[in-house]
């Protein structure tokens, strides 16, 4: 199923693998259906930080491809933000330690 965006440009919304399987019913509803031969269809897309990948039709050549779309960062992503930021305190605090104790070692008199 289609969404049409602009003149020549539709979103895909929905996809049917078998459309020779729905029923009359669901067919009506489909008023924005367009058949695509399976082999055009482009591979999965890259997952990219903070994007949606979403498939477009071009009308005027017949080609589809995917356009990225900002989203908000799922947990997941911000969780590694979070990790990555700890592990950096974490690696920096580990730094000053070792400083710390060469001045302590330089204070020492023996």
């Amino acid at each position: 199923m289609l969404e049409k965006v602009s003149e020549d440009k539709s979103r895909v919304v929905g996809v049917y693998y078998k459309p020779e399987q729905l029923s009359v019913a669901q067919k009506a509803t489909s008023d924005s259906g367009t058949l695509i031969d399976s082999a055009i269809l482009p591979l999965d897309a890259e997952p990219v930080r903070g994007q949606s990948a979403v498939l477009y039709l071009d009308s005027k050549t017949g080609t589809l491809a995917y356009e990225y779309e900002p989203r908000p960062l799922t947990q997941e992503e911000l969780l590694e933000d979070v990790l990555a930021v700890q592990a950096g305190i974490v690696q920096s605090l580990a730094d000053i330690m070792k400083r710390l104790e060469a001045i302590e070692g330089l204070l020492k008199v023996p």
